[in-house]
């Protein structure tokens, strides 16, 4: 009945259904920027796969491309360090939780002697 799935191991990173094979639509949507001029929110709804099941996040591009470059240099997948940071987070949600990743490293990195 049906075509059998396999459970999908780790986390692997897919484009969100609504984006795939097109340009990304901005998950606020254009608003007026200080000058009048139409401005687009750089938020975009990514899906992830943790432990075998989709979830989506909703991150700014400057975030997502910061968190790609921290699991570079921590010789890591995005998606094992997206599932690290699920494993490990409290109470709030993966996107807040990878924002909050991301800012401590930075600081971190900051208040580390040189």
């Amino acid at each position: 009945m049906g075509v059998e799935r396999k459970p999908l191991t780790g986390a692997t990173l897919t484009p969100h259904p609504e984006v795939r094979g097109r340009v990304p639509r901005t998950s606020v949507g254009p608003r007026l920027g200080a000058v009048g001029a139409l401005m687009k929110s750089a938020v975009v709804k990514r899906s992830v796969v943790i432990g075998g099941h989709y979830t989506s996040v909703s991150l700014e591009d400057v975030v997502w491309r910061d968190l790609k470059n921290i699991a570079h240099s921590k010789q890591e997948t995005l998606g094992e360090l997206v599932e690290k940071i699920d494993r490990t987070r409290d109470n709030s949600n993966l996107s807040s939780a990878i924002r909050l990743f991301v800012l401590e490293h930075f600081r971190s990195k900051r208040r580390a002697p040189r």
